[in-house]
């Protein structure tokens, strides 16, 4: 009987170690997930500041100063990298961007910790806008006779959809298996069809984040 208790509370152990216990109460969450809500605050701090709320970003001048991209590098706005994940391209889509933003990190900020999360998703936040913009470099224009890549060469888009999508990959981690391969399934499969099937800049940013 002994043994059998042991084990028993071994294992619940394990399970304690790889899921935190749930936050309880704003100030709780706040300590749990502060890199979430600061990113989303800033988002919709700046949406006002410069009525992106309201006015769609892709329509005005501004989209061609922060938004990313291959054209955006080449006239040295290196700085986009930055400034593109605190905006959408229309009002409608600040839903999506930080509520996506706030469910994928925030969750992943909750397994992983801040400083790990802070990392992942910066990094592949920046592996996603860079790697795209390069490889589009590498095989686009009209001469590879690739029209996709002539295509998008010249497209622009901001967001932090790739950082976001990075940061689970790597919370992904803290997974028991199956669940651990099932989520990483799940991810891929929608990075590689998205990329297949829809084509547009953000897909290949998603997948090579």
């Amino acid at each position: 009987m002994s043994d059998s208790t042991t084990v028993v509370d071994d294992d619940a152990q394990d399970d304690d170690t790889l899921a935190p216990a749930r936050p309880r109460g704003a100030l709780a969450i706040l300590r749990v997930v502060p890199f979430t809500i600061a990113v989303v605050v800033v988002m919709l701090v700046l949406g006002v500041a410069t009525q992106t709320l309201w006015k769609p970003l892709v329509d005005r001048d501004l989209f061609d100063v922060v938004a990313y991209g291959l054209p955006a590098f080449q006239a040295g706005r290196w700085y986009t990298v930055v400034t593109v994940a605190l905006f959408a391209l229309t009002p409608a889509q600040y839903l999506a961007v930080t509520g996506g933003f706030a469910i994928l990190v925030g969750w992943s900020e909750w397994r992983l910790g801040t400083r790990r999360t802070v990392v992942a998703t910066l990094a592949c936040q920046a592996a996603g806008i860079l790697g795209a913009a390069a490889f589009i470099a590498l095989v686009g224009g009209t001469s590879s006779g690739w029209d996709w890549a002539a295509r998008v060469a010249d497209d622009l888009d901001v967001g932090f959809s790739a950082g976001a999508m990075g940061a689970v990959a790597a919370a992904s981690v803290t997974l028991l298996p199956p669940w651990r391969g099932r989520l990483r399934f799940v991810l891929s499969l929608y990075a590689v069809l998205a990329f297949l099937y829809i084509g547009l800049l953000w897909d290949l940013e998603h997948l090579i984040g």
